[in-house]
């Protein structure tokens, strides 16, 4: 099973463009409290942010994979595991605004996820003084929220709600069909720009 995916599309005007339009009519009516969310404070950082969210949001928690990122134990607390209780803990004692913008200021400060960022910009680094810039690419986590499509995108005000699933093709394939529309108003030129990654499981 698919549990989350990850899109990466360049940040040019008519790809920006139309996901601004999403938004303006994007139904924002269904209760999504229990995701945890993000803002992405400090630029270069929306692959870190997104893999958060598909992490922290795409599994179920009753899923063994969830299990494995987010041990039940707080004696062995995992670092997921830190960032759920984080969002838990400031939406308890703060406002909603407040909690999302002091869970993310605590998250870009934490040792661990530095260290987790370095590893990945510098192993994946094309150039010297690549991380922490703008690339002109932005990463996006879709998942299933309640039978809806939901992108979680640190530079938005909270998740937003792209409509439902079609059971026909499901969660994959209706995913597919919101990021294609994007890859069509980019042009031929700008396919191998984008780039989507998913967030499964192995079947035995």
């Amino acid at each position: 099973p698919c549990h989350a995916l990850l899109l990466t599309y360049p940040t040019i005007s008519v790809c920006e463009g139309l996901l601004k339009q999403h938004d303006l009519i994007s139904s924002t009516t269904t209760k999504m409290d229990d995701l945890c969310f993000f803002h992405q404070i400090i630029g270069g950082t929306c692959g870190t942010i997104a893999v958060i969210h598909a992490l922290v949001n795409g599994v179920k928690k009753d899923n063994v994979l969830f299990k494995t990122f987010i041990p039940v134990d707080n004696n062995k607390s995992s670092l997921l595991r830190k960032l759920m209780m984080m969002a838990t803990n400031n939406d308890d004692e703060e406002g909603e605004g407040t909690s999302k913008q002091s869970s993310s200021h605590q998250l870009i400060e934490m040792p661990e996820l530095h260290e987790a960022h370095d590893r990945c910009a510098i192993a994946t680094a094309t150039k010297p003084g690549i991380r922490g810039q703008k690339q002109g690419r932005h990463f996006v986590c879709f998942i299933e929220h309640e039978g809806s499509l939901v992108m979680l995108d640190g530079r938005r005000q909270g998740p937003v709600q792209y409509g439902k699933i079609d059971p026909t093709v499901g969660f994959i394939g209706t995913a597919a069909s919101f990021i294609s529309n994007i890859i069509c108003v980019a042009g031929d030129s700008m396919a191998s720009s984008f780039s989507v990654i998913a967030l499964s499981e192995q079947q035995s």
